[in-house]
């Protein structure tokens, strides 16, 4: 059987930079309250008239020259993304598009929506298709674009801090190093949970399914991110440090064993229990200070960026792990 493995990664991150500076004069509050709530010193916000797949296909394009190979040795497409382009049809048929993928080819598109933990769901599902044969050589893509949904008035204090927007993107395939491989991932979901971070913006019960009244402060509310940071942050915190030491465990290790921890970007005061509860300082690495949380970007993001600084090697064990709305969480264990 072939054994799965990242071939190559990449990214792609906005260039405009939003300081918290920026962010204090809308939501208004100071620019140490933010930092000392979110702990984001900055984020990136994408341009106006630049979609998700925009970002997604500059991370591809990254992923592929990485991995050694060229858009065209694709069979198939796992993106992962919170918001789309248009209610319909999904991002994955834009970036096939603009990396020459339709015709003649028709590379599959599979497009998952699980927020944060979007990208270690697509990564299971690559790893299961690599092989069992089914694909050669699959791009799995995790991109968001959060700010076109973030309250810029001092309602939106409690959500808007927290987040930016970017791509990532790998190559999964069965050649190249034996030593390499996609060992195991899992994935969970709690439905009981999910009104804690929504968006209503789109609601399927009424006719027009979007409702919204710019005058109205109450109605133009579902323009805009729902987020409990309350409730969701102790939430996610409690269960990666559940999660995290069983699901080694069942896999022979244990935080001790894992070269380095890459975990979802939530906020500071969740990194940093995370951290001091499993005692993996120094284990980690994270851009939470530099980007926020990229939401369905931020893993592959950071596992490019900590491929480039040399913080990950061929051969290191790597644990992704996430947690996100819905609730949704998981993680992978990878030989890199």
């Amino acid at each position: 059987m072939p054994r799965a493995k990242i071939l190559g990664t990449g990214r792609h991150l906005p260039p405009r930079v939003v300081t918290n500076d920026e962010l204090a004069a809308a939501l208004g509050v100071s620019a140490a309250w933010i930092e000392e709530v979110s702990g984001v010193r900055t984020r990136r916000y994408k341009a106006d008239g630049r979609y998700p797949s925009d970002l997604a296909l500059e991370a591809s394009k990254a992923a592929i020259a990485a991995a050694g190979i060229e858009p065209v040795d694709i069979d198939c497409i796992i993106l992962a993304a919170t918001l789309p382009e248009f209610s319909f049809p999904g991002v994955g048929c834009f970036l096939q598009e603009k990396l020459g993928l339709s015709k003649p080819y028709f590379v599959p598109c599979i497009e998952l929506r699980q927020q944060d933990a979007g990208f270690v769901y697509a990564l299971e599902l690559a790893q299961g298709f690599i092989e069992q044969g089914k694909y050669r050589r699959i791009l799995v893509v995790g991109v968001d674009t959060p700010s076109v949904m973030l309250d810029l008035t001092p309602r939106g204090k409690g959500v808007t801090p927290y987040f930016g927007d970017g791509a990532g993107a790998v190559v999964v395939g069965a050649e190249g190093d034996d030593t390499s491989a996609l060992l195991v991932s899992e994935t969970h979901a709690d439905g009981r949970y999910a009104e804690l971070f929504t968006s209503k913006l789109i609601d399927i019960s009424r006719k027009p399914l979007i409702q919204v009244d710019p005058d109205d402060p109450e109605e133009n509310a579902a323009l805009y991110i729902f987020f409990d940071a309350e409730r969701f942050f102790p939430l996610a915190s409690e269960t990666l440090v559940r999660f995290i030491p069983a699901f080694l465990a069942a896999h022979g290790h244990t935080p001790a064993t894992v070269d380095t921890i890459l975990l979802q970007q939530l906020s500071g005061g969740v990194l940093e229990g995370v951290r001091s509860e499993l005692g993996i300082e120094g284990r980690t690495f994270d851009h939470l200070e530099r980007l926020g949380n990229t939401v369905c970007a931020a893993l592959p993001i950071l596992l490019d960026e900590a491929v480039e600084a040399g913080r990950i090697e061929r051969g290191d064990l790597v644990l992704l792990a996430t947690f996100g709305s819905g609730v949704t969480w998981g993680g992978t264990l990878l030989r890199f």
